[in-house]
Formats: structure tokens, sequence, C-alpha cells
């Protein structure tokens, strides 16, 4: 099941402890979470810790979210078949992005999601689905920040994945695309 390959990736070194001093958040961060009521409050409340440790102030988190999150903009996506979802997800990240001046972009995809699930995607399909999007959303960032005239652009995309393990124990991890892409490959 999910729980068991979720535990797999944590004991190859694929699912790693998300640490905040390696997250840039100075300027801020956009979230792009599933808006699951059950799994955002924890995920925004590590999130903002990370920034508030970073910045003077209050945390600055812009989080445009829908059901599914990121998972929206992979292309052929069946969370968002024959729907504009992913493109207005999409657009109000680019947005929020230029309005805030902020090039930190997180994607917070969760297990179990019940958007996911709801159309019978594995915790690995979601893995794959959430590295397409972040791809699609890297490269719709750059062309934005040259169109709006930034001299060099420049976004950080991260896919951090939440676990709820079940019995309370929640927990933020950090992915890297090319470690993910070796481990799905060879498994």
């Amino acid at each position: 099941g999910d729980r068991e390959f979720l535990h797999q990736l944590r004991a190859d070194g694929v699912l790693k402890n998300l640490e905040g001093h390696r997250i840039n958040l100075r300027s801020g961060a956009i979230g792009v979470p599933c808006s699951d009521g059950d799994q955002m409050y924890d995920t925004f409340i590590y999130h903002a810790n990370i920034c508030r440790a970073q910045r003077q102030g209050p945390p600055r988190l812009h989080w445009p979210s829908l059901n599914g999150g990121i998972l929206l903009m992979a292309p052929d996506s069946p969370l968002s078949t024959n729907l504009p979802d992913g493109d207005v997800l999409l657009r109000h990240i680019l947005a929020g992005s230029t309005m805030k001046q902020i090039r930190t972009i997180f994607a917070p995809v969760h297990f179990p999601c019940a958007a996911a699930y709801g159309h019978k995607l594995s915790a690995r399909e979601v893995m794959r689905l959430a590295f397409a999007a972040k791809i699609r959303l890297r490269f719709a960032a750059l062309r934005h920040q040259r169109e709006e005239g930034v001299h060099e652009p420049d976004v950080q995309v991260r896919v951090d994945p939440h676990v709820d393990w079940g019995n309370g124990k929640k927990r933020s991890y950090f992915i890297e695309r090319q470690t993910w892409e070796a481990w799905d490959a060879a498994h």
C-alpha cells in the first residue's frame, strides 16, 4: 500500500527530513497545497515557522489552493480532466509571485489525499504527477518573470511531501527530483 511505499522511500533516503535552513523563505513563499482542511494547517504551521525564523515580522506565505493542489497542473492529470483548474491555479501562482516579489514556490503534496484517491491514484502516481507539475510550474514561472522584465529570472519550485502517518503523527519532508527519478526508474 501507500504507507509501505512511503516507508520504503524513507528507508532508501529518497524522502528526507525537511530542514528549514535549506529553504530560502526570507522574502516569503508561495505555497500550492491541496485545500484539504485536515492536512493544510499542519503544513502551513510548519512552513510558517521556517519563514518566521528567517525574516523579521510575521511569516509571509501566499497560499492559492484548490483540491489536489499542484496535481491539477500536471499534464494529463486525471484531477483536472476537461477543467481549467490547473490553468487557473497556475495563473494565481504567477500573479502572486509578481505582486509579492516571491521566488520560492513549494508544493506540499500530502498523503493521504482524498482528491488523488478519488481518482484511484497511488502515492507513487501522485509523486510522478507532482514532479511533472513542478516542471511545468518552473518553466511557466521563468517565462512569466522574463515577460515581466525581471533581469535575472529565478525561481525555486519544491515538492515537499507531507505525510499523515496516523495516530496524530504528521511530518513534512523534502524530495529531490533527480533522486526521485533515479529511484522511480530503478523500482
